[in-house]
């Protein structure tokens, strides 16, 4: 589970994607009808692995046309490799933090491994007034999609854990 960026028209912020390419096909089902349950909107398709974060638009529509892949994040790839390895059950879902018409801010890999910012971080953000919309938006996008996985998880657990 984590955050992802859309690849795809159709699919806003705070909805959950679900890669059907690498994910036991039950566990999706699961997920699905979690999401349906509370009502969130719900999206199955591939995802694509990148090495970097894909922050202009141009580069998510062009991804996603290339691929064919529904969202973009950058763990999935290696760790459903490592479950299958291992006959391990894999199922990757993500809620959509950015849109593929959102630009990221270019403050966003300015970000320490926890989430902190760095101090390059504040002297790239105070230098860029132009993108501090962008980063609004990303923020407001990214507590949608924080609230939306919570959810989704808290159903799916309940459903799968007797009470």
């Amino acid at each position: 589970t984590g955050f992802a960026g859309a690849l795809q028209k159709g699919i806003g912020s705070g909805d959950i994607v679900l890669d059907s390419g690498r994910s036991d096909s039950r566990l999706i089902g699961r997920v699905a009808d979690a999401c349906d349950k509370i009502g969130i909107p719900c999206h199955r398709g591939t995802f694509w692995s990148s090495k970097t974060i894909l922050g202009k638009s141009e580069e998510k529509a062009e991804t996603g046309e290339r691929t064919g892949a529904i969202a973009v994040e950058m763990e999935s790839q290696a760790i459903s490799r490592i479950c299958r390895e291992r006959g391990i059950p894999f199922c990757s879902f993500r809620a959509v933090s950015d849109t593929i018409d959102q630009e990221l801010p270019e403050t966003v890999p300015a970000v320490n491994s926890n989430g902190t910012p760095t101090l390059n971080f504040w002297g790239r953000f105070f230098s860029h007034p132009g993108q501090w919309a962008d980063f609004v938006r990303l923020a407001r996008s990214s507590g949608k999609a924080e609230k939306n996985l919570t959810k989704v998880l808290i159903n799916f657990i309940e459903g799968i854990v007797p009470q």
